[in-house]
């Protein structure tokens, strides 16, 4: 089961569905760090690198059985994507935020850039990486291109 929840209780409702759950739960950790930071610094490119390794360390804390983690796209695939010219851009809504915030930082994914911590996150609390599909197409036309 995926816990997908962006509300202002989301550490509650999180909780309450590993608690309640009788099959693995999942969680989409850049979603709560997104909300998070919107509230803090009014939009999502003033994400840091803390703010997503303590939201992925509070999900593994909590019992989260597995987290998407937007960590394939790095300057590399980036560069593939901004020079494809899609119809439909980025759809997945993670990818969409860590593809704004490389574009407006001018830096790496941290999710990337730091996948060893988030390993060492995962080994300690026994929680496992979903590797999510952050540049996946929104349609056919897109279906295959280098991104």
């Amino acid at each position: 089961m995926m816990d997908l929840s962006t509300e202002d209780s989301i550490n509650a409702s999180r909780r309450a569905v590993i608690e309640a759950s009788s099959v693995m739960v999942g969680t989409v950790p850049i979603y709560q760090a997104a909300v998070e930071t919107i509230r803090k610094r009014s939009a999502v490119v003033g994400m840091t690198k803390d703010d997503l390794m303590d939201v992925i360390r509070m999900y593994a804390a909590d019992g989260a059985d597995f987290m998407t983690i937007h960590c394939g796209i790095n300057r590399e695939a980036l560069r593939a994507l901004t020079g494809e010219g899609r119809i439909m851009d980025v759809v997945s809504c993670g990818g969409n935020f860590i593809t704004g915030w490389m574009l407006h930082n001018d830096k790496e994914n941290p999710l990337y850039e730091y996948f060893d911590e988030i390993l060492d996150i995962c080994e300690e609390y026994d929680s496992v990486i979903s590797l999510g599909d952050g540049l996946r197409p929104g349609c056919l036309a897109d279906a295959s291109d280098r991104a």
